[in-house]
């Protein structure tokens, strides 16, 4: 009878501290250090980042084989609001910017996060960057003709993670230097707990 009492108090204790995170725990939860940006947390895997304001969730498509679908483990799927200065001109440059983070439900392994390769880098590893405390993998733009998102790789409990940022792309087969700059704040801005 005392056991499983005990046993109880014990599992309750386990499964309570297990499923909650406080704040003090969880080191993006209070406001954005960037103004005017948001926030992201997974607490499933235990990590979060800064996003940008003018950025909305999107659905994710659910039978989607591109960057950001279901079927890629699709967790946050962003695409930019237009701003009004954009002349109608030069708005399809702009509706296809967008960021998605997806889980590759696959183990976090070099070899394996080739199979992501850009066109021209099969078989080749995605190059390390470290940015503050964090290490991600890089792959840029690819051979061809055609427009490639900046992909970064990163790890969280053995599990591979991708952050896509993917254009603008003004006259250009890479983001545009703004989606760049939005790269360096938002993994600057990325927290483990």
């Amino acid at each position: 009878m005392r056991i499983s009492f005990w046993a109880g108090v014990v599992l309750f204790a386990f499964f309570s501290a297990a499923s909650s995170i406080t704040y003090a725990q969880n080191p993006c939860a209070h406001h954005p250090a960037q103004p005017g940006w948001r926030v992201f947390v997974d607490k499933r895997d235990g990590f979060c980042f800064e996003y940008p304001g003018d950025y909305k969730r999107a659905p994710t498509r659910p039978f989607a084989s591109g960057p950001c679908g279901a079927k890629q483990g699709c967790l946050l799927n962003l695409v930019k609001n237009l701003p009004p200065s954009i002349p109608p001109s030069d708005q399809d440059e702009y509706k296809n910017a967008s960021i998605g983070l997806s889980a590759l439900g696959i183990p976090f392994r070099l070899n394996l996060l080739s199979r992501s390769a850009p066109m021209g880098y099969e078989g080749i590893p995605p190059a390390p960057v470290r940015v503050g405390e964090m290490m991600f993998y890089y792959y840029g733009p690819g051979g061809g003709g055609v427009t490639y998102p900046d992909q970064f790789f990163f790890e969280a409990n053995g599990r591979a993670f991708g952050i896509d940022f993917a254009g603008p792309y003004i006259n250009d087969k890479q983001p545009a230097e703004a989606t760049k700059q939005i790269e360096k704040k938002l993994l600057g801005s990325f927290r483990r707990f």
